[in-house]
C-alpha cells in the first residue's frame, strides 16, 4: 500500500491510496517458503562420508560451508539470515539440503577403490525397510 499515490478523489478530493501485487516467479535453484529459502547442495559420497568444506550459493553471493562427516542426503545445513527480509528487517534463513551424487563415469581408479569399499562389511542399509516392509 503506498498511501496518496493512487487515483484522483472524486469532486476535487484528495488521492486514494495504490495497492501493489507482487508475485516472486518460482527459482531452479532457491525454492521459497515463505521467507526461508532452500537449495539443493551436491556433495560427492566422500565429501559427506569425510566431511569437507565446499562453496554454497545464496541470494547475495556463494559462501563456504562445513559439511559434516557422516553426512546423509536429506540432511540440512542452516544459514540464519540468509533467507529473504521480512517488514521488520529480520532475515529468513536459508536451509542447504545435502544431495550425495554419483560421478557419472568412473575412471578405472575410482571403480577400483569402490570395489574395494564394497568387499568391506557393512550394515544392510535396507534391513529396516525389508522388516518394517514385511510388518505391513
Amino acid at each position: 500500500r503506498v498511501p496518496g499515490k493512487g487515483g484522483a478523489g472524486a469532486n476535487g478530493g484528495r488521492r486514494g491510496d495504490l495497492y501493489l501485487k507482487i508475485e516472486i516467479e518460482s527459482d531452479r535453484i532457491f525454492q521459497r517458503q515463505g521467507r526461508d529459502i532452500h537449495v539443493h547442495l551436491p556433495v560427492w559420497p566422500w565429501e559427506a562420508a569425510l566431511g569437507a568444506e565446499v562453496m554454497a550459493p545464496t541470494l547475495a553471493e556463494p559462501v563456504r560451508v562445513k559439511v559434516p562427516a557422516g553426512s546423509r542426503s536429506g540432511n540440512k545445513l542452516r544459514l540464519k539470515g540468509k533467507g529473504l527480509p521480512a517488514e521488520s528487517g529480520a532475515r529468513g534463513d536459508l536451509f542447504l539440503i545435502i544431495q550425495i551424487v554419483l560421478p557419472s563415469t568412473l575412471s578405472d581408479e575410482e571403480k577400483t577403490l569402490y570395489e574395494r569399499l564394497g568387499r568391506l562389511s557393512h550394515a544392510d542399509p535396507r534391513a529396516d525397510l525389508l522388516r518394517d516392509s514385511a510388518q505391513s
